[in-house]
C-alpha cells in the first residue's frame, strides 16, 4: 500500500469527489476505543487526540500484576506459635488510574479520592476502595507509570500505585521506620509493600517515631461528655448499693 500523506489510506484510492481519501477501510477503529468511529477532521479520518490505526495490535499493554510482591503472614499456628515468616504491620499494593483517554480521566482521575467519594469520575471497585483507604490516610504513595501506550506515539494510560496498611498506625511506622533500616517502597510498577520481619522490627529506634497524628485520632476520638455522665451513674450507683448496704432492717 502507498500512503504518501500518511492519512492511513491507500492513496490509490483517491476519489475525484471530497474529501480526497474517502475510500473507507473494512476496519478501521480508535486506539483508545474500539466502539467509536473513526471520524472526518481536517480532511482525514481520525480519532482525537490520536491518528486511526488498523487495529487494536497497536496498543500496548505496559502495565504489572498487582501484588505480585505481596507477602502473607503465613507462620502463625493455632495454638498461637508460628514456623513460617511473620511480617509485622504488613499490608498491600494497591492501584488507581490517574490519566486514562479510553475513560476521559484527568486531573487525577480515579486517584483523586475527593472526586471518587463525590462521584464526579467513573471508577472500578478496588479504586473506590482504594479512595477510602486514603481517605484514612492509611497509604503511602509509592509514584506513577505508565500501564498502556500505543506504540510510537504516546501513553494513553496511567496508574499511581500505593501501600496500604490496617491502620493508620502500621503506615506510620512504615513511613518513619523504613529509612532507618535502609528499606525503601521499591518502584511504582514492582513496590515494596510487605511489613517488617521480627528482626528488623526489633532494630527500629521506637524514639525517632513521631505517633503524633496517631494520638491525635485517639484524643480527637474520646467523648468527654458521655465519660462524665457515665462517671455521675457509676457514683450513684455506688452510693445507692451502700445505702441499701447499711440500711438497718426493719422489723
Amino acid at each position: 500500500m502507498i500512503d504518501s500523506n500518511n492519512d492511513g489510506f491507500n492513496d490509490t484510492c483517491n476519489s475525484s469527489i471530497p474529501p480526497a481519501n474517502n475510500c473507507v477501510k473494512s476496519r478501521k477503529v480508535c486506539p483508545f476505543n474500539e466502539e467509536r468511529e473513526c471520524v472526518l477532521t481536517d480532511n482525514k479520518y481520525q480519532c482525537s487526540p490520536f491518528p486511526c490505526i488498523e487495529g487494536a495490535s497497536d496498543i500496548e499493554d505496559d502495565d504489572a500484576q498487582v501484588g505480585i510482591n505481596d507477602e502473607n503472614n503465613n507462620g502463625w499456628e493455632y495454638d498461637g506459635s508460628y514456623r513460617g515468616q511473620i511480617f509485622i504491620f504488613n499490608k498491600k499494593d494497591n492501584r488507581c488510574r490517574s490519566k486514562d483517554k479510553f475513560f476521559g480521566l484527568t486531573g487525577g482521575g480515579c486517584c483523586d479520592k475527593d472526586k471518587v467519594f463525590i462521584g464526579l469520575v467513573p471508577c472500578k471497585e478496588d479504586e473506590k476502595k482504594l479512595a477510602k483507604l486514603n481517605k484514612q490516610n492509611r497509604c503511602v504513595e509509592v509514584g506513577e507509570y505508565c500501564s498502556k501506550k500505543i506504540k510510537f506515539i504516546a501513553c494513553i494510560q496511567h496508574k499511581k500505585t500505593h501501600c496500604c496498611f490496617n491502620s493508620k498506625l502500621a503506615r506510620i511506622f512504615n513511613e518513619q521506620g523504613r529509612p532507618q533500616i535502609g528499606r525503601g517502597w521499591g518502584s511504582p510498577k514492582s513496590p515494596d509493600c510487605r511489613g517488617f520481619t521480627p528482626e528488623e522490627f526489633q532494630k527500629l529506634d521506637f524514639s525517632e517515631i513521631d505517633l503524633s497524628d496517631f494520638i491525635a485520632d485517639i484524643v480527637g476520638s474520646i467523648d468527654v461528655d458521655k465519660i462524665q455522665a457515665d462517671s455521675i451513674k457509676i457514683q450513684e450507683k455506688v452510693e445507692s448499693n451502700l445505702e441499701n448496704l447499711t440500711r438497718k432492717p426493719t422489723n
